[in-house]
């Protein structure tokens, strides 16, 4: 399986250096270098992961980000930047980073952390697809159960109405 990744840097070096080290490392990297450009991209193709720049030329990377997850709420995003501290670390988590990486970085780690959070994404889908699955069951369980109930009430009303039937035929039969 290979993700499509989308790179928003507006560092043309840096941008290229983190596409070439995931696309070497198999999977299919978008790029942007701004926020105009991560829409575009964005909306054209949703990524399977964002890994995006804190600080970009035309905007910042968390409001880029509240803003891509308005349309996309499970799209996630890690934050990579070289203008980080513990409290930018917190408020990008906090608007809903999945990870945060400060630069510079090592390129292996990058690929690890990126591929820890797609892993997440899978096992969090995943359970999901499965609960959905497990109440479906339910929901069918339930529906043939009250199918039962119903089909055995219907056949004790039939019972008593024979019955009563039997009844009122029986003076009849005697003639």
């Amino acid at each position: 399986m290979s993700e499509r990744i989308l790179v928003i840097d507006d560092d043309e070096l840096v941008l290229s250096g983190l596409a070439a080290n995931l696309s070497g490392q198999g999977l299919h990297v978008g790029t942007a270098g701004s926020c105009a450009e991560a829409l575009v991209a964005v909306a054209s193709e949703p990524p399977d992961l964002v890994l995006c720049d804190l600080v970009l030329g035309d905007g910042g990377g968390i409001d880029l980000m509240k803003r891509i997850r308005g349309d996309h709420p499970d799209l996630p995003f890690v934050v990579i930047t070289g203008h980080g501290s513990v409290k930018t670390a917190l408020e990008a988590l906090r608007s809903g980073a999945a990870d945060y990486i400060q630069k510079p970085a090592d390129p292996e780690e990058v690929v690890h952390r990126i591929r820890t959070v797609l892993h997440a994404v899978h096992l969090r889908r995943s359970l999901e697809a499965e609960r959905e699955k497990l109440e479906r069951r339910q929901r069918e369980h339930v529906q043939h159960k009250q199918r039962n109930e119903r089909m055995t009430a219907a056949g004790i009303m039939a019972a008593g109405a024979a019955q009563s039937l039997r009844d009122i035929l029986r003076p009849v039969m005697g003639l």
